[in-house]
């Protein structure tokens, strides 16, 4: 179980340095065609589509990561006021509901993804960049995520069990 569960934040941690750099080269990419479009009046066809495409490989792909890290969105207000043991009990309650919802988003994903992947998909543009890497992406990430809440969810498991004293 701990070899698991350390392969798995291996991946993510992993996955998320990779991704990382890409809100770097999305504001360089942005940064360009504002100063192309307005200071040299020539702007460019691609900028903002290949923006697009490093926007989505990087929300889905940095899921997994930030869940590794702890960086989704919580409620504060009352989780910093509890016990880890707490903490780790409210996290049980709603994980089947985490699972489920990334359950449909992988199921629902792929066979997007087949479809456009089999239809050859495209974005319709002056650029005409496929879409469907884009769209396996989703389940892609998705899967990411859905693996490291298995791995939070054995970690909640443990230190309801009093086998950890952290949450982390």
């Amino acid at each position: 179980m701990q070899r698991f569960a350390r392969a798995i934040d291996t991946l993510n941690e992993w996955v998320g340095r990779i991704v990382s750099p890409i809100i770097i080269a999305m504001l360089l990419i942005g940064t360009y065609e504002v100063v192309a479009r307005y200071v040299f009046h020539s702007p460019t066809i691609w900028a903002w589509e290949i923006n697009g495409h490093l926007l989505c490989l990087f929300l889905s792909m940095a899921g997994g990561y930030a869940l590794l890290l702890g960086r989704h969105v919580s409620v504060d207000i009352l989780y910093s006021r509890v016990s880890v043991r707490t903490r780790a009990i409210m996290d049980l309650v709603t994980w089947p509901i985490f699972f489920l919802v990334c359950i449909i988003v992988i199921w629902t994903g792929t066979a997007t993804a087949i479809e456009a992947t089999v239809k050859r998909e495209y974005v319709i543009s002056s650029l005409r960049s496929p879409a469907y890497p884009d769209r396996w992406m989703i389940p892609i990430g998705t899967t990411l995520l859905l693996l490291q809440g298995v791995v939070k969810y054995l970690k909640d498991i443990a230190t309801v069990a009093g086998k950890r004293k952290t949450a982390s």
